[in-house]
């Protein structure tokens, strides 16, 4: 599928200039051989690489599995008590030999 969709791309972007959609690899190769500026040949390639893999290949959305709530009655002011709370254990937990501030 990487492969159709480069082919695809690389016909689109680079061989218009020059007709011949058969054999893209020569046409990226002459791009480079006859580019003056390096960079801007790699930075047409990579503008060419980059639409490829993003349809070629599953992207992993780690915001929606943050914002995901595993059960429907959880909400935001749960959240805030948990917080909460977890904080106020683990100071709890840090006050060990001092009995005045674990009474607070």
């Amino acid at each position: 599928m990487f492969d159709t969709n480069l082919r695809r791309i690389v016909s689109m972007n680079f061989c218009m200039w020059h007709g011949d959609t058969s054999n893209s690899d020569r046409v990226l190769a002459s791009q480079v051989e006859e580019a003056n500026d390096i960079e801007r040949a790699v930075s047409l390639f990579q503008e060419t690489l980059i639409p490829s893999c993003n349809k070629s290949f599953k992207k992993n959305n780690a915001t929606k599995k943050a914002n995901h709530k595993s059960v429907p009655w959880w909400t935001e002011e749960l959240t805030l008590m948990r917080k909460r709370i977890n904080a106020l254990r683990k100071r709890f937990q840090r006050t060990i030999n001092n009995n005045d501030l674990r009474e607070r």
